[in-house]
């Protein structure tokens, strides 16, 4: 799903609802939306997959020329962070 596609979905909702985020596709377990990210993403399977910051910062666990490649495969995406 892109931001615009999100766009379009939520234009029709009450703008106080709360922001609810699913643990998992299954609905196992809830969180409260607490924050967001722009990040880029890469997949590993077509479920899941790892983040990372779109800039490169010299305290993230990659050196300079490990975040270069990753950047060359990644998507940017916008990261939901449940309250717990």
């Amino acid at each position: 799903m892109t931001v615009k596609e999100l766009r379009e979905q939520l234009k029709d909702f009450n703008d106080d609802d709360i922001v609810v985020v699913s643990k998992d596709g299954e609905g196992n377990d809830f969180s409260l939306l607490a924050d967001l990210g722009q990040d880029m993403y890469v997949a590993s399977s077509t479920w899941s997959g790892e983040i990372y910051p779109r800039e490169y910062d010299e305290q993230y666990f990659m050196d300079r020329e490990e975040y270069e490649e990753v950047k060359a495969e990644a998507q940017k995406c916008v990261t939901l962070w449940p309250a717990n």
